[in-house]
């Protein structure tokens, strides 16, 4: 309804007319009664997506990479960049392979962010790193490789192709590994923002990874 009514009001707005004012105070009312109303059938209250343990969310990238599906192999690299890195699921699935590079020692793969939320004009670079590790369980950077493929452009993933594809497979993993809650797309971020304050990073440091905006009280 928030949606519907910002068109609709965004489209009065564009006529001159003496009764568009009108219309448009008529929309907003609409909008927040319509809303009501479905609020009354069923309880919603918003909430920060659901946060993981790394031993758990690891399980089910284990669980994925069994299968020889693309789409599954591309699911647990798209799903640990979120996590490792904190970005925002939107952001992963617009990461282009011409715009990626390793790191001089090889060790990090450097994502230049192309679809920012809070950097919509790009007036800052913004750049995600996905350390690869010796204690990773999981061999990431062969993955990426197995991904990426001969293919030197375009969208680095194909098959899980934005967060609804992930999101999907999120779901079908937490019901074939019988688990009571199912991640979302903005788990990765929410849990990587949850160990950064564990472990005691400073907020300064923190705001500048998670990239908001000056002055947020997303913390």
């Amino acid at each position: 309804y928030i949606r519907w009514g910002a068109t609709i009001n965004r489209n009065f707005r564009s006529f001159d007319e003496r009764n568009a004012e009108g219309a448009a105070r008529f929309v907003t009312t609409w909008v927040k009664q319509q809303a009501k109303e479905m609020a009354a059938l069923k309880l919603y209250e918003p909430s920060p997506a659901e946060r993981f343990l790394m031993r758990d969310i690891i399980e089910l990238w284990h669980h994925w990479l069994k299968s020889d599906k693309l789409v599954r192999r591309e699911a647990a690299l798209y799903s640990a960049v979120t996590f490792f890195t904190g970005a925002r699921s939107i952001e992963v699935g617009s990461l282009h392979i011409e715009d990626l590079y390793f790191s001089q020692d090889g060790n990090a793969l450097v994502c230049p962010v192309r679809e920012s939320k809070t950097n919509v004009f790009k007036n800052i670079p913004e750049r995600l790193t996905l350390v690869f590790t010796p204690g990773c369980p999981i061999d990431f950077k062969g993955l990426f490789f197995e991904i990426r493929s001969s293919r030197t452009k375009g969208r680095l993933f194909q098959a899980c192709k934005n967060r609804r594809t992930l999101c999907y497979h999120y779901g079908r993993g937490a019901m074939e590994l019988g688990w009571s809650r199912t991640p979302s797309g903005h788990s990765g971020r929410t849990t990587a923002i949850t160990m950064g304050v564990a472990v005691g990073i400073p907020r300064e440091e923190l705001e500048i990874m998670f990239r908001w905006v000056s002055g947020s009280e997303m913390y």
